[in-house]
C-alpha cells in the first residue's frame, strides 16, 4: 500500500502510515536511528537524514509490518527468536499433518498453523540480517518485553524518551481499548490460549508503566493504563472456557440400535454413538448416509478394516437394500475421511452444497482448518457427484429433504431438515452440539464470522427450522432443542456487543476473517 501520510509525534519520533492503516516508526536516540515495523511502500528517501539506519525492530512477524525490510538492504533486523523461521519460508509454507498419538488439546499448537490452516504471514529476510531476541538487543535506551496475544511471539519495545517511557506495542492494543483484529489471537481452535495470553501481556505491559503506546495500527495512546484495563475487561467479557461446554450430548433415552455401535433415535434415524455418521432409512429399506466419520483414531489399515465392518454390519442389521445418497455436512476430515471409499463400495453418489464441494474437491485452493489433507488420509480429496443449491427441497422415498446453508463452526456447512416418524428432524453436523447454552468461541480460520456465517448465523438458521429433534456431530442428539437454542441465541447478544466494542472496523468481516489479508 502507498504512503498515506507521516507526522512527527515527538522529537526524534516520526510515524509513517500507509493507506491500509499500517504504522511504521522512525526513532532517533543516542544509540542511533531505528525503524519499527516497516510496511512495504516505505523507502529510505522518506526517512529523515536520508534513510541511514542502525537497525530495524519487528514487533510481530506479519508481512504487512515487515515487507519494507527489503527496501533497506544490509540493515540488521531484530525480532523474536521464535519467529526467525518465518523469514525463510513463503506464504505457502508446509504445515505438519496430524500425527499419532493424537491429543485434541494439541490441535493447532504446531508451529505456524492451526489444524492445518497456515495462520502466520511470513516474509523472506536473509538470515545474515537477523538478530534474534532477547540476547541480541544490547541497545542503550531500548528494551524488549514479550507481549504475545495478537501474534504468537509478539514483543513490545520500550524506549526511554524525554516525554516518558514509550512502548511500541505492535498490535497488542488499538486506540480506544480495541483490537486490530481477532483472528491473529486464534492460535488453537477455540481453546482461547491467544486471547488469554493477550490479557497476560497487557498486565505485563501495565507493570512497565509506559507513558505512551504507539501501536502498529491506529492512533497513539496517551493514557495506556486506563486503556489497558479497559481492553483486558473487554477481552475477558468474550472468553468462554472450553469446559463450559462440557456435559451431556444427549437429553433423551439412549436406545441401542439393531446396528452395533449405533443408537436408534427414531425408527428411521440411527446415529453412530462415538462419531459423526447418521443413517436415515426409508420405509422400503433404502438409506441416506449423512457424514462418514466414525472417529476411529487408528492406523489407516486398521481404520479401513473397522470402517468396512461397521457399515457392513449396520447395513445387514437394518436390512438396508441400497444406499442411495451420501451427504457431507462440511469438509472436516473427521466427518468425511472415508466417504470416497463408502461411495465406491455402495455406488451411492456424494452430495453437498457447492461451497462445501469446492473444499472437498480442491483443498489446496483454501487455507481452512481441519481440511481432509491435514488428517493424513490416503485420499486427501473427495469427488462430489451432486452440488445441491442452498434452500433446495428434494423428494426422497416419501420424505421432503430441505438442504440449506447452516454455517456455525465453519461458514461452509450444510444443514438438512426433514419430517420423519412424526418429528421435525434437523441434521446439524458440527453447527451445534451439547446441552450448554454458552456461546462458542468464533473459529476465524474456518471463515465463520459469528453473525455472517458463524455460530450466531447457525443458531438463527436452526431456530428457523423449528426442530423437534436436533441430530448433530460427535454423538449429540437433543429432543425439543428450541428452548436451548433460543437461550443460546440470547446469551450471544452481550457477547456480540462485547466483540463490537473491540472491533475498530465498520464490518464484522474485517475483524474476524483472515482471508481479507492472506
Amino acid at each position: 500500500m502507498p504512503l498515506s501520510h507521516s507526522d512527527v509525534i515527538f522529537p526524534g519520533i516520526v510515524r509513517f502510515t500507509d493507506t491500509a492503516g499500517c504504522n511504521s516508526y522512525w526513532i532517533e536516540i543516542a544509540a542511533g536511528c531505528f525503524l519499527i515495523d516497516p510496511f512495504e511502500s516505505l523507502r529510505p528517501s522518506m526517512l529523515p537524514g536520508g534513510g541511514s539506519l542502525d537497525g530495524i525492530l519487528i514487533t510481530h512477524m506479519q508481512r504487512e509490518h515487515v515487507a519494507g525490510v527489503s527496501q533497506f538492504e544490509g540493515v540488521p533486523v531484530f525480532l523474536a527468536a521464535e519467529s526467525v523461521w518465518l523469514c525463510g519460508v513463503d506464504e505457502k509454507y508446509e504445515v505438519e499433518q496430524w500425527g499419532e498419538p493424537w491429543d485434541w488439546e494439541s490441535r493447532g499448537n504446531y508451529r505456524g498453523h492451526l489444524a492445518g490452516a497456515r495462520n502466520e504471514r511470513p516474509f523472506r529476510i536473509p538470515q545474515e540480517r537477523l538478530r534474534p531476541l532477547p540476547a541480541s538487543l544490547p541497545i542503550a535506551g531500548i528494551r524488549a518485553i514479550r507481549t504475545p496475544g495478537h501474534g504468537k511471539h509478539a514483543v513490545t519495545y520500550l524506549v526511554e524518551h524525554p516525554v516518558g517511557l514509550i512502548g511500541f506495542c505492535g498490535d497488542l492494543i488499538y486506540s480506544g481499548a480495541r483490537l486490530w483484529n481477532w483472528y491473529d489471537c486464534e492460535w488453537d481452535y477455540g481453546l482461547e490460549t491467544g486471547p488469554r495470553s493477550l490479557c497476560d501481556s497487557l498486565l505485563r505491559l501495565a507493570e512497565a508503566k509506559p507513558a505512551w503506546l504507539l501501536p502498529s495500527h491506529g492512533a497513539a495512546i496517551a493514557d495506556p493504563q486506563d486503556e489497558i484495563r479497559q481492553l483486558q475487561a473487554k477481552v475477558e467479557a468474550v472468553l468462554v472456557p472450553i469446559n463450559a461446554h462440557a456435559g451431556p450430548t444427549i437429553n433423551m433415552p439412549d436406545r441401542d440400535s439393531a446396528a452395533p455401535g449405533f443408537r436408534e433415535i427414531t425408527k428411521h434415524v440411527h446415529q453412530w454413538r462415538n462419531g459423526n455418521t447418521i443413517i436415515l432409512l426409508s420405509e422400503d429399506r433404502r438409506a441416506i448416509v449423512i457424514d462418514d466419520g466414525l472417529c476411529l483414531w487408528r492406523p489407516w489399515d486398521e481404520k479401513i478394516r473397522i470402517h468396512d465392518q461397521v457399515f457392513r454390519e449396520a447395513f445387514a442389521a437394518l436390512r438396508i437394500e441400497a444406499v442411495e445418497l451420501i451427504v457431507a455436512t462440511h469438509f472436516h476430515g473427521d466427518h468425511v475421511d472415508l466417504m470416497g471409499k463408502l461411495s465406491r463400495d455402495t455406488g451411492a453418489p456424494i452430495a453437498t452444497l457447492p461451497c462445501v464441494a469446492d473444499v472437498l474437491e480442491n483443498p489446496d485452493d483454501f487455507n481452512l482448518a481441519c481440511m481432509l489433507p491435514w488428517y493424513g488420509t490416503p485420499e486427501p480429496r473427495i469427488a462430489v457427484n451432486e452440488r445441491i443449491a442452498p434452500n433446495t427441497t428434494r423428494r426422497w422415498r416419501g420424505l421432503d429433504l430441505n438442504f440449506f446453508l447452516l454455517g456455525g463452526q465453519t461458514g461452509r456447512h450444510l444443514g438438512l431438515s426433514t419430517t420423519v416418524d412424526g418429528c421435525r428432524v434437523t441434521f446439524a453436523g458440527d453447527a451445534w452440539w451439547g446441552t450448554s447454552a454458552q456461546p462458542f468461541t468464533p473459529l476465524c480460520w474456518n471463515d465463520a464470522p459469528p453473525r455472517e456465517r458463524g455460530w450466531v448465523y447457525s443458531l438463527d438458521r436452526l431456530i428457523e427450522q423449528g426442530p423437534d429433534l436436533l441430530v448433530a456431530g460427535h454423538g449429540c442428539v437433543l429432543s425439543n432443542p428450541l428452548l436451548l437454542l433460543r437461550e443460546a441465541r440470547e446469551n450471544w447478544d452481550p457477547c456480540l456487543k462485547a466483540y463490537d466494542e473491540l472491533n475498530p472496523h465498520p464490518s464484522e468481516e474485517a475483524f474476524f476473517r483472515p482471508f481479507n489479508e492472506n
